[in-house]
C-alpha cells in the first residue's frame, strides 16, 4: 500500500464544499488537522459551513465559474493562511435531458462549472501548490468511462476532468 498522504498542517482548498463529497471533505480536512477553505457557490450553504469551519479555515461563497473571484479566494487565502498546501477541484453540477431538448445554455452551464471550474478552481493557486510541494485533486465520474442517459453535458464535462 502505498504512502498515505497526511494533511495535518495542510491549508486545503475545496470547492462544491457545502454538500456531498465536499463537505465530508472539509469535516475530513478539520478532523485531520488541516485548514479548510471551503468554496460553495450557494449562500444557503455557507452558514451551515460557517459554523462547521469556526475560526480553523475559511468560507467563500464563491462560484467556481468566475474565474476572477476564483483568483480572489486564492490571494484572500494566501494573504490569511500563506498560502494553499491542496487543491481539491470538486464543484460539480448535473442536468439530465436529451441533448435535443437540452437548452445550448444549460450544456453550457454544465461544461463551465465541470471543467473549465476545474481550471479555474487550479490555476491560480498553482504556484503556490508547487512551492509547497503541494497536490492538485479533480473529482470526475464513472460517466467519464460509461456515459449516463440523457447527460450528455455531464458525461462529457466529467471525461474532460478524467
Amino acid at each position: 500500500m502505498g504512502k498515505r498522504l497526511s494533511i495535518n498542517g495542510a491549508v486545503v482548498l475545496i470547492t462544491g464544499a457545502g454538500q456531498g463529497i465536499g463537505l465530508e471533505l472539509v469535516k475530513q480536512t478539520l478532523q485531520r488537522g488541516g485548514t479548510p477553505i471551503a468554496v460553495e457557490r450557494h449562500a444557503d450553504a455557507v452558514i451551515p459551513l460557517q459554523e462547521i469551519v469556526g475560526d480553523k479555515g475559511d468560507v467563500f461563497q464563491t462560484d467556481v465559474t468566475d474565474a476572477a473571484a476564483m483568483e480572489a479566494v486564492v490571494t484572500t487565502t494566501y494573504a490569511r493562511r500563506g498560502g494553499i498546501d491542496i487543491v481539491i477541484a470538486n464543484a460539480g453540477i448535473e442536468r439530465i435531458d436529451p441533448i435535443q431538448d437540452m437548452l445550448p445554455e444549460t450544456f453550457e452551464t454544465v461544461i463551465q462549472t465541470n471543467l473549465l471550474g476545474v481550471y479555474r478552481s487550479f490555476k491560480p493557486a498553482l504556484n503556490s501548490v508547487i512551492k509547497r510541494n503541494g497536490h492538485i485533486v479533480a473529482v470526475s465520474s464513472v460517466s467519464a468511462l460509461v456515459p449516463f442517459p440523457m447527460a450528455a453535458a455531464y458525461s462529457t464535462s466529467k471525461a474532460g476532468v478524467a
